[in-house]
């Protein structure tokens, strides 16, 4: 009894720990993850998946990550698996072992699942197969006659399978290794064979009878829980191979005399405790990428509109990532901030406000943010369907939304009623979804929201074709549509002043001038007018250049000439201007 005291004491510390630890360092590969899945709380969803084998597992992990939506849900429910695991590999080792305890060793197992499941090609279907596995095995050797567990072996193994798929291979290979240690060698080694046969027997049924459609590789191996193109099985091959190894040393701890002296106990510990700890960095350390995880990071910022925590992250390189700088401009977009804070954030040219289209699923989807947000609903929604075409099931319930927004703009209600009775089967957007809804077949409803109804006005100048490579061509015809649309004015400018084209800001202003969405004119711009007017300050004036600006120029104007005779004039022209305009060119040059 305290024994088991200190046991449930230690792996709840453990678990608390493990949880501290993914919540700090993992919690955005959660978040990352709920998109990919979208369950449905509908019978058209739930029978096709468990009427085929490994569907069982994949509806309860849809289930699991559709929570992951909310803080903190993604790591507790990894540290919870992974504590169950521990615990029901306890209970199944306390039999084998003759009631000795290997505290660590219970902890290894499952640890490398925990890690993998950073990794967005991993299916969270490995870890829940997993801890099956452990419960049912723990349960079948607390059956004390043999003949009892041989009979219900079978079935086991066989139900298994429907139920997880491969890892009723791992099962019978454990089973095998048991019944090995728990009966005479000779009685048990025709079992031993015959249950794995038995095991290989059921994938290969299911394959040949047409009863799965799944490749028959995957129903023989971990590449069942990873992604088709990215089947990295390390991690499942494993976990697979420490619970095969905890058992198998039940042999050698059963038989070992008694560990009374202290050194004994003492190296005992201390090699779990390296094995442990080995185990732990190293797959920190391996599957949480860093640059996946920034980016994994953005997207949830970006999702969740959390603008400045998206600008204050630490992680963000736009000076040296395209990516990064593209979810920085976006974040200064959807703030109102883009243009006045262009010369004041590093930037990375104007990829870092377009991105070139790769057809990854990352990209479009960043890209669809992006195209929304300058008000090109045709490419946001082109984008949107690129999206969900990269991903592993076809759908993805962010993207989703994305597609119900645009074709309400569009007027296209039908189509958008289709999409929000998918989402209304969900938990996480089922509200958004309830919110949509009241904009079906009403135009006046649409024509007043203040973010559908601005963004079907950018609308009358466009044909409705979308070229992903024109998107900045594009702007103009939005703008001639919407004047007081922001957002495309300020895209359009950036654009502009990043590439040094102050000719085509010059025809822009000269088409806009006293345009709604222009005023106030964003300071970068006022100092690129100022510069194309520095002759005719009445002309930069009745653009909306401030006189301020003006004083300002004239002084920057006396030290930039000053700068080739004069070294100090230079660093003094750096340290006073190096956040305007008129530096960011003239360093340009």
């Amino acid at each position: 009894m305290k024994k088991t005291l200190v046991w449930t004491l230690a792996s709840t510390i453990a678990a608390v720990f493990m949880f501290v630890f993914l919540q700090q360092y993992f919690a955005f590969n959660y978040f990352y993850e709920e998109q990919f899945r979208m369950f449905c709380f509908s019978a058209d969803y739930a029978m096709p998946l468990l009427a085929e084998p490994a569907g069982a597992v994949e509806y309860a992990s849809s289930f699991i990550i559709q929570f992951f939506v909310h803080n903190y849900v993604g790591a507790a429910v990894a540290a919870a698996l992974w504590l169950a695991s521990t615990a029901a590999l306890r209970r199944l080792c306390l039999r084998l072992y003759g009631g000795r305890d290997l505290w660590l060793a219970y902890l290894l197992p499952a640890m490398p699942l925990v890690w993998a499941e950073a990794s967005a090609s991993y299916h969270l279907e490995a870890t829940v197969a997993f801890l099956l596995v452990v419960v049912v095995l723990a349960g079948y050797v607390g059956i004390r006659r043999c003949s009892l567990r041989w009979a219900l072996a079978v079935p086991m193994v066989w139900l298994t399978f429907h139920l997880t798929g491969s890892s009723a291979l791992l099962m019978a290979v454990a089973i095998a290794v048991i019944e090995i240690q728990l009966t005479p060698w000779r009685k048990a080694l025709p079992f031993a064979v015959a249950i794995m046969a038995i095991a290989v027997a059921a994938p290969l049924a299911a394959f040949y009878s047409g009863f799965s459609d799944k490749p028959l590789a995957d129903l023989l191996s971990p590449s069942l829980y990873y992604q088709m193109l990215a089947p990295d099985t390390t991690a499942v091959w494993a976990a697979w191979a420490l619970l095969v190894a905890v058992i198998a040393i039940g042999w050698v701890v059963r038989r070992a005399p008694a560990m009374q002296a202290k050194a004994a106990i003492a190296v005992a510990a201390v090699l779990q405790i390296i094995a442990a700890s080995t185990v732990f960095v190293y797959g920190a350390k391996h599957y949480n990428d860093a640059g996946e995880y920034a980016v994994k990071e953005f997207d949830h910022y970006a999702n969740t509109q959390q603008w400045d925590r998206l600008l204050a992250s630490p992680r963000l390189r736009a000076s040296q990532n395209t990516f990064h700088a593209c979810y920085m401009n976006l974040a200064l977009a959807r703030s109102g901030m883009l243009v006045n804070r262009l010369t004041t954030t590093p930037q990375n040219g104007i990829q870092g406000l377009w991105l070139q289209w790769n057809k990854q699923m990352q990209v479009s989807a960043l890209l669809s943010d992006v195209a929304y947000t300058m008000g090109n609903v045709a490419l946001a929604q082109n984008l949107a369907f690129e999206a969900m075409t990269g991903c592993e099931r076809g759908i993805n319930p962010r993207m989703l939304l994305r597609l119900v927004k645009t074709n309400i703009i569009y007027g296209a209600y039908p189509v958008a009623e289709k999409y929000i009775k998918l989402l209304q089967h969900t938990y996480a957007y089922r509200s958004s979804a309830d919110y949509y809804a009241q904009f079906l077949f009403d135009d006046s409803k649409v024509d007043a929201d203040s973010e559908l109804g601005n963004l079907r006005r950018c609308l009358s100048r466009l044909d409705g074709l979308t070229n992903i490579g024109m998107a900045p061509d594009d702007l103009i015809d939005i703008m001639r549509s919407n004047t007081s649309f922001r957002p495309a004015f300020e895209y359009y400018i950036a654009f502009c002043l990043l590439s040094g084209d102050l000719a085509t800001l010059s025809l822009m202003l000269d088409e806009f001038v006293g345009a709604p969405a222009l005023s106030p004119m964003p300071r970068p711009c006022q100092e690129a007018v100022l510069m194309m007017h520095e002759a005719n300050p009445e002309q930069a004036r009745a653009y909306g250049v401030d006189d301020s600006v003006m004083e300002q120029f004239q002084q920057f104007r006396a030290l930039a000439r000053q700068r080739r005779s004069n070294p100090s004039a230079a660093q003094q022209l750096r340290f006073n201007f190096g956040n305007t305009y008129w530096y960011y060119y003239l360093s340009r040059q």
